[in-house]
């Protein structure tokens, strides 16, 4: 039987001789395999002495399984051993060995047994395998551990140093490589009838089978029915069959395996594989052999965006940025005959005889490395057909060239920004390829006051700036001129002929015709040259304005005939060349109610409305504080007065934080039985809060009944999410609200008491308008 474990390579003191083992390897319980090597050495010279005989027992369960080789060092020491083979070795538990001290020299011998084969029973326990020994005539008796018995068992583990990264969605991607090692050799024989390794697939996966090395690699004496597992299970199980492995080392099996993830697989799961089989020996494990990420990828145009002109719409049209979008994880351009767009934003359009030409590595396009796009819906969208590399690994990069564009008056000067999409990105990508520019820069030198209904009045010069080197005149030959037209607006009557004056460059521009009596200016302009741009001025307008002309700003708009249009000129942005005011006699001063609002305050004319009809009050001291802030207990007054609701009397309590014996009680219960408020989902009103501007965008709109209508252009901060957006808009198209200069509408400013008082009157006006 075993006793206690010694370390590894322990010896025992002896008399006469010692005992040490050269390794202490594992071997199968209910198997066989080699254990090391024993070495018995003389402390002095002839310790042994002639005749001596050593025996070696092994514990119980545990048997020889080959015959050892006995030796000696006896060309030095002359020391020779036999081993007794008159019984059968093979199935033994003991050996002995004769020792032979008859031609020794004197000299410390060492006796040497190698080639020993154990074979170990089921019932041995596992630990230490200690062989006694015993001895005579000057060999001394001990103990020596050469090997250990063990279980069947295997590890498993991942040889990637990194975990290599898939998309939901994709087929054939690369997980990492799974390895499985005996713990001790003849593990993976264990199971006498059948033995099979089984590996299975990460929930929402599948192996793909189609993979170029789905076959797996074999260290040691394993052998496998086939390489290649047999797929079961919607291809989720992966099995091999071992048919047999030798007992001398622990043997292995590596297998990269390829998934096919679907869809739902959400971005960051780790995943899993399970490791098992029908086999004892065989551990079961669960590994992460990939990590689902984002498919994304990363798109770069030049750092220097080329201009491109507005409404240019004929000739070789002008370039735009060459860019290239790169994956950022293999595979994100993935999967066969998808599709990639290239989309030109509103007003811009690919030239058929120039189609942009793409070049790709790790992908293919269109089934090559170099493809021309297809053109379609009306040359605005460009695009070509993308298939997966085969690699797994290799990250995929398209590379689209410079190419040129046409580009029509409705392009807004600015970024010129394409879209990017298609089956093949995983989502649309803006990206811009150009700077547009209008051909001109148009403006008036002054803003002089003209007066409706008066005649022969001066207004400012029009002054209109080539923006590039012969942006304006695209005829150069000298012989064709076009008609560059200032339109003046209806009501307008030109009193006097102007005086035309280029500056810089090689524009030539003369006045056709003579524009007194009429609105309109025509100049003849051509180009002699383009080494400059040139500045045009047109000085000594006077003219006439009718009753009819609206007050505000007085617009000449510049219009191009001829190839000025062709070679853009900017026919949308107006020149203001004068401010036209009205006659009128000044109607009487107005007086303010409050000592901090003056007659030159924006707000006075609301305030003094809502005074009048005492639904906004000031404070003791005699002032309103128009930039203070107001509350919403404060509003939910003055719009139940404005909106000529019946205060209610009921004492029953409306909100928690809200007692009937409070000062604004009835004015809250009664906007809320009106559904003008709601309160809050704790059932408080909290009448002490500001109220914000979206807030009384809702409550202007509920007091006055008004129809929703949330059509035009939104303030940039409101979009169609927010919750105020229908009250906003409605407000907005019913002019009781505005908005700031910068196009915001600012929804949780507190609104101060100044734009409460005029959302309120106009809310007012509407109403009266409804009734009418």
């Amino acid at each position: 039987m075993l006793v206690s474990m010694l370390p590894l390579g322990a010896m025992t003191a002896f008399a006469g001789t010692t005992a040490t083992a050269s390794t202490v390897p594992n071997i199968l319980i209910g198997g066989s395999g080699r254990a090391g090597s024993i070495n018995i050495e003389e402390a002095h010279g002839q310790d042994l002495q002639e005749g001596a005989k050593i025996k070696l027992t092994l514990p119980q369960g545990v048997t020889f399984n080959d015959t050892p080789t006995v030796a000696t060092d006896e060309s030095s020491t002359g020391l020779r051993v036999s081993l007794d083979t008159s019984s059968p070795i093979t199935g033994s538990d003991s050996i002995y060995i004769d020792v032979d001290t008859s031609s020794s020299v004197g000299k410390a011998g060492t006796i040497n047994i190698s080639n020993i084969a154990y074979a170990v029973g089921n019932t041995v326990a596992e630990g230490d395998i200690i062989v006694t020994m015993e001895g005579d005539k000057g060999a001394s008796n001990g103990e020596v551990v050469n090997a250990k018995a063990a279980k069947a068992g295997t590890t498993s583990k991942v040889t990637d140093s990194k975990t290599p990264e898939v998309q939901s969605g994709i087929n054939n991607q690369k997980a990492a490589e799974i390895k499985i090692t005996e713990v001790v050799a003849g593990s993976l024989m264990k199971n006498p009838t059948k033995n099979t390794i089984t590996i299975t697939a990460p929930p929402g996966t599948s192996f793909a089978p189609d993979a170029s090395d789905t076959a797996a690699t074999v260290t040691g004496s394993l052998v496998l029915v086939d390489n290649i597992p047999t797929y079961t299970n919607n291809h989720t199980v992966a099995t091999w069959e071992v048919t047999t492995t030798s007992s001398d080392s622990p043997a292995s099996i590596a297998w990269r395996p390829y998934l096919n993830v679907e869809s739902d697989v959400a971005d960051g799961t780790d995943l899993t594989a399970k490791i098992g089989g029908k086999n004892q020996g065989i551990n079961t494990n669960d590994l992460v052999i990939a990590k689902v990420v984002k498919a994304d990828v990363t798109v770069k145009a030049d750092t220097t965006l080329p201009w491109v002109t507005i409404g240019l719409t004929k000739g070789d049209g002008e370039e735009v940025s060459k860019f290239t979008i790169e994956e950022n994880v293999a595979g994100a351009l993935a999967a066969e005959n998808r599709t990639l767009t290239l989309t030109a934003p509103e007003g811009v359009k690919f030239i058929e005889g120039d189609k942009p030409k793409a070049t790709a590595s790790g992908v293919t396009l269109d089934g090559t490395g170099t493809a021309t796009a297809v053109l379609s819906k009306s040359n605005t969208v460009a695009s070509w057909t993308v298939v997966a590399g085969t690699s797994g690994t290799t990250k995929g990069k398209i590379t689209v060239d410079a190419f040129v564009v046409y580009t029509d008056e409705t392009v807004k000067p600015g970024a010129v920004t394409y879209k990017l999409g298609g089956s093949s990105m995983p989502s649309t990508i803006d990206i811009a390829l150009a700077t547009s520019r209008l051909i001109t820069t148009n403006k008036a030198s002054s803003k002089p006051d003209a007066v409706i209904g008066i005649q022969d009045q001066p207004v400012g010069d029009i002054v209109i700036e080539e923006n590039f080197t012969g942006s304006i005149a695209k005829n150069t030959d000298g012989t064709i001129e076009d008609t560059l037209e200032l339109v003046f607006p209806a009501g307008v009557t030109i009193d006097a002929k102007p005086t035309i004056k280029v500056t810089g460059g090689n524009l030539d521009v003369k006045l056709s015709g003579n524009p007194i009596g009429g609105r309109i200016i025509d100049l003849l302009v051509n180009s002699t040259g383009t080494n400059a741009k040139s500045t045009i001025t047109i000085s000594g307008l006077r003219v006439t304005l009718s009753q009819s002309v609206p007050f505000g700003d007085l617009k000449v708009t510049p219009m191009g005939i001829g190839d000025l249009l062709d070679g853009p000129f900017d026919a949308t942005d107006a020149i203001a060349v004068a401010f036209a005011k009205t006659q009128a006699i000044a109607p009487p001063a107005v007086s303010s109610k409050f000592s901090d609002v003056p007659t030159t305050h924006w707000a006075l004319t609301y305030i003094n409305t809502l005074a009048d009809k005492n639904i906004i009050n000031g404070y003791n001291d005699g002032t309103f504080r128009p930039s203070g802030d107001i509350t919403r207990a404060e509003f939910a007054k003055v719009v139940v007065l404005a909106a000529g609701l019946t205060v209610s009397t009921e004492t029953t309590a409306a909100f928690s934080d809200v007692s009937t014996s409070d000062w604004s009680y009835p004015y809250i219960i009664t906007a809320k039985k009106a559904g003008i408020i709601g309160g809050y989902e704790d059932g408080t009103f909290r009448p002490s809060a500001k109220v914000t501007r979206a807030e009384i965008g809702k409550m202007v709109v509920l007091a006055g009944n008004f129809t929703i209508n949330t059509t035009g252009v939104s303030f940039s901060d409101v979009d169609t999410s927010h919750w105020a957006f229908n009250y906003i808009m409605t407000a907005k198209n019913l002019t009781i609200v505005n908005g700031y200069p910068d196009g915001t509408f600012g929804p949780s400013n507190n609104a101060t008491r100044a734009e409460a008082a005029k959302m309120v009157t106009v809310m007012m006006e509407q109403i009266a308008k409804n009734l009418q």
